[in-house]
């Protein structure tokens, strides 16, 4: 058999195969080939664009949840139709304008979803993370961002930690007054650390070798989300 003949049935071969089922198969391809564990490189460029956008803690909870459901937070080629990068964003939808490539920059990906996540959390305060996540992404199943709420949380610390972020223990103090102008009186008489700008109680707690509860515990005026954490304030740990 001729190689131009073989060639011709491996080409008629592909034809034959119906185009939704050719990109079905393309699409399990592009998921058979997530990484299980999300990319340290990615993940720190993602929080980068986060405390260059000075985004709070369920912001930040959002675009990490979201990175993970999409990708795995992993940097990826390919996805479901033009859809590429850690958030998976798709240029012919209107994602990454200037060009399409830039979908695949991770630090300018968060950036894009950031846009739509800011303002979606500023405008309705009571929102969780993953409802912040699907206001920003539309997806069929919004539903699924919710359950990387600790991968999340862990990925905030893990970054934190890379960049020098952290919390410096200091004496038992009086704290200055929080963004609210209230003044916390939480560290009277236990040891105490002021929170670092990006910090986060998950951050704060594994420094201090506690678990998060017990800082939440130890502080009743952050609420259960940490939405509400002060840089330059003191807390007890």
């Amino acid at each position: 058999m001729s190689r131009f003949f073989t060639l011709a049935l491996v080409l008629y071969a592909v034809q034959a195969v119906p185009l939704s089922k050719r990109i079905e198969l393309d699409d399990q391809a592009c998921i058979d080939s997530i990484p299980p564990q999300a990319d340290p490189g990615t993940v720190d460029a993602v929080y980068r664009a986060l405390v260059d956008r000075g985004a709070n803690m369920i912001v930040m909870q959002a675009t990490f949840e979201t990175c993970l459901q999409e990708s795995r937070c992993n940097n990826l080629p390919c996805g479901d139709q033009d859809s590429v990068g850690a958030f998976q964003q798709r240029p012919s939808m209107g994602w990454c304008p200037e060009d399409p490539q830039l979908c695949q920059d991770p630090y300018y990906a968060a950036g894009k979803f950031l846009d739509g996540a800011i303002p979606a959390a500023a405008e309705n305060p009571g929102f969780t993370p993953d409802q912040i996540a699907q206001t920003v992404q539309k997806a069929e199943l919004g539903n699924l961002y919710a359950q990387r709420f600790d991968w999340a949380n862990q990925l905030i610390a893990e970054a934190q930690a890379r960049a020098g972020g952290g919390s410096t223990p200091t004496s038992p103090q009086t704290s200055p007054s929080g963004g609210d102008g209230t003044t916390s009186d939480q560290t009277g008489g236990c040891t105490s650390v002021i929170a670092a700008p990006g910090d986060s109680c998950w951050a704060i707690a594994t420094a201090q070798g506690i678990d998060v509860g017990t800082f939440l515990s130890k502080n009743p005026s952050i609420d259960a989300a940490c939405s509400n954490l002060q840089a330059g304030v003191a807390y007890c740990v």
